[in-house]
């Protein structure tokens, strides 16, 4: 098994979704990496964003400190996607988190 470990901020508030069939809820974010070492076209550092997947049960209450500007430390399960899009390929990093952690 491959595991990904990632330290970013939250692009926006996580949002709570309730799967069909399930006896847990799904909160999902995107954080921001940097990358310093990485260059943008502007020759900025590169940012990569990933797309978190965080299972808990009905009764969590960490939602509601999963809002934009929050740094985390987020480890677990990665998958990357990629479909047709108005400006080319594009693709996603996904992240099925087993771990999270306040970073600061």
């Amino acid at each position: 098994m491959i595991e990904l470990n990632a330290l970013g901020t939250l692009g926006a508030d996580a949002e709570l979704k309730t799967p069909k069939n399930s006896d847990k809820l799904v909160i999902e974010f995107n954080i921001a990496t940097r990358h310093p070492w990485q260059k943008d076209e502007q020759g900025k550092a590169a940012t990569i964003w990933v797309r978190c997947s965080y299972w808990i049960r009905p009764e969590s209450k960490i939602l509601t400190h999963l809002t934009k500007g929050t740094k985390l430390f987020v480890k677990g399960v990665p998958s990357a996607h990629a479909w047709n899009g108005d400006q080319g390929i594009r693709t996603q990093l996904q992240l099925n988190v087993k771990e999270l952690h306040f970073a600061g």
